[in-house]
């Protein structure tokens, strides 16, 4: 399965890392994976942000789904 980010609010290269890449499960692996994706501090205050993560390319029918990513900022 397929995995990407997209900008929302927030911008990747100045509120976090832009990623793609695949999950793979072997046959009767049925745990979860997780995706990690890197945010860029700053210190200037903006306001919450946020970016979506869509997983595509299913192998074996699995549903997918849409995550909407919000970063909490923590500038003072």
């Amino acid at each position: 399965m397929d995995y990407a980010t997209t900008d929302g609010t927030a911008l990747e290269g100045t509120d976090y890392v832009g990623d793609t890449g695949r999950l793979t499960w072997l046959d009767g692996d049925s745990s979860n994976k997780t995706l990690t994706i890197t945010l860029i501090d700053n210190s200037t205050s903006q306001g919450n942000k946020t970016f979506t993560v869509t997983l595509s390319d299913p192998t074996s029918g699995a549903d997918l789904e849409t995550a909407t990513v919000t970063i909490i900022d923590d500038a003072k």
